[in-house]
């Protein structure tokens, strides 16, 4: 524990000297993201933070994590540093999304295929236990497609992508510990260390945006991670301690909020007739500014209904993995109907808010019309 320890302060601390650097460094060669009509952020602002997260990452694994050790693992950091490279050239000159998606899709396939990362069975849920290789392979790299973008789309407000990332990668860093899978433990909590210390200056107000070079490296770690995490997790002797019987729920509670709002926003999209990759402003982050809220207050709204539904996971283990997940979704969508009907009475637009701060008012919340 005094090495993960040591790994997690250590890309801290180096996050913490790089990424003011990185800020420096981006506003001296302009490279800013502008605010638009969709953007919520008012000034341009320096993006691709997620080159000081992943540098920290990887100064500080090779310190405290031998060479000899890694194994398979090998493969998946070797994996981790392609996704960064394809946020890095997504970033600077974007790419389209079909050429973003067939880019995933070869990086997953390696994980697939090398580190032998992926769902072995679908574990007893609708009783279909062992897969044909062809549906493990096309399973898996959807998990991976989806959660990697989930993370990429939930990044619109000051510090939500980070916290959530946070709160994930604690858990399962903290689950591979138990088990003695030495690298994914130190993967989990190094990117962890790191991305703490960069929301020190993605905290409300922002001084740097973590860009899709963040986000899609903190989503892919997680993605491969969790598929990992419920395969191994499902092979465990039913006496060993850290085994945890739903753990198809605990995995999608861990990560409810991304998710959700993911499902969320592509079925909306898809009622409007649009394509699931427009952007929008639909997002549950813009319903709760739309409301008065600051990036702050709506970052933390977020992050407890995440832990709260979590919580709901880990309460009902005992239930089995189709009835959790159902009380799992039961209690989204209950959230979600909620925060719609308060919506609907306390709305308040972006513009009117920056108004009422400009002119040094408290903004009250108030019937929208």
């Amino acid at each position: 524990m005094e090495r993960i320890f040591l790994s997690t302060a250590t890309a801290y601390l180096i996050a913490l000297i790089l990424v003011p650097i990185a800020i420096r460094v981006f506003k001296s060669i302009d490279i800013l993201d502008s605010p638009d009509d969709r953007k919520l952020h008012k000034t341009k602002t320096p993006s691709m933070g997620g080159i000081p997260i992943f540098v920290a990452v990887f100064i500080s694994l090779p310190i405290w994590v031998p060479f000899s050790v890694l194994g398979s693992s090998k493969y998946l950091l070797a994996s981790c540093i392609m996704i960064f490279l394809l946020g890095v050239r997504d970033d600077i000159i974007m790419l389209r999304a079909r050429h973003k998606l067939i880019g995933q899709l070869i990086i997953g396939l390696i994980v697939i295929y090398f580190a032998d990362i992926r769902f072995m069975s679908l574990y007893g849920v609708f009783g279909v236990y062992d897969l044909p290789y062809w549906a493990s392979l096309v399973i898996t790299l959807f998990t991976f497609i989806v959660i990697t973008n989930a993370f990429n789309l939930i990044d619109g407000i000051d510090g939500l992508a980070g916290s959530i990332g946070i709160f994930v990668l604690g858990f399962l860093g903290l689950w591979f510990f138990q088990f003695g899978d030495e690298v994914v433990s130190f993967l989990c909590f190094s990117t962890a260390g790191a991305i703490l210390a960069f929301l020190y200056f993605n905290w409300e107000p922002a001084k740097i945006f973590m860009g899709d070079t963040g986000s899609m490296f903190i989503g892919f770690i997680i993605a491969a991670i969790t598929v990992k995490f419920i395969d191994t997790n499902y092979y465990l002797p039913v006496s060993n301690v850290i085994k945890i019987p739903s753990h198809i729920s605990m995995a999608v509670g861990l990560l409810s909020l991304p998710l959700f709002d993911t499902i969320r926003v592509f079925v909306l999209r898809a009622l409007k007739g649009k394509s699931p990759m427009t952007p929008d402003t639909n997002h549950l982050h813009h319903r709760l500014l739309e409301m008065g809220f600051s990036h702050k207050a709506s970052t933390w709204v977020l992050l407890l209904s995440n832990i709260s539904l979590t919580g709901v996971a880990f309460l009902t283990q005992s239930f089995g993995n189709l009835l959790s997940l159902f009380l799992v979704f039961s209690s989204a969508l209950i959230l979600n109907l909620l925060l719609l009907i308060l919506h609907k009475k306390y709305r308040v637009t972006i513009d009117q808010k920056d108004d009422s701060n400009k002119k040094g008012k408290q903004i009250f919340l108030s019937k929208s019309a």
